[in-house]
């Protein structure tokens, strides 16, 4: 009867054992990879500022002109392509793109 004891507390701290020692490399598995995605995050961002170095990060203007300019007189005239209708009477008369 003492011996099955005696097994039975050895197996008990057999089993508590093996868990610290699961627990500790579980830690140490969970802390490489934080390291790693620390240092894969930094690796992007090194590259990400070099890119934009070499870039210069000037603005598009030819891709700005084109927008701009693709329906004729551009989104800046408040009359649209054709002018405004005036009355004939009036200084001027017809269409003008300014509306006077």
């Amino acid at each position: 009867m003492g011996s099955s004891i005696l097994g039975a507390i050895t197996g008990g701290v057999i089993g508590l054992w093996q868990d610290y020692q699961d627990n500790r490399q579980s830690k140490r598995e969970y802390n490489l990879a934080q390291e790693q995605l620390a240092l894969q995050k930094q690796a992007a961002q090194d590259e990400e500022q070099a890119r934009n170095k070499a870039e210069s990060k000037s603005p598009d203007i030819e891709g700005i002109l084109e927008s701009n300019t693709a329906g004729g007189l551009g989104a800046t005239s408040l009359t649209g392509g054709t002018g405004s209708r005036t009355q004939q009477s009036q200084l001027g008369g017809g269409n003008t793109l300014l509306g006077l």
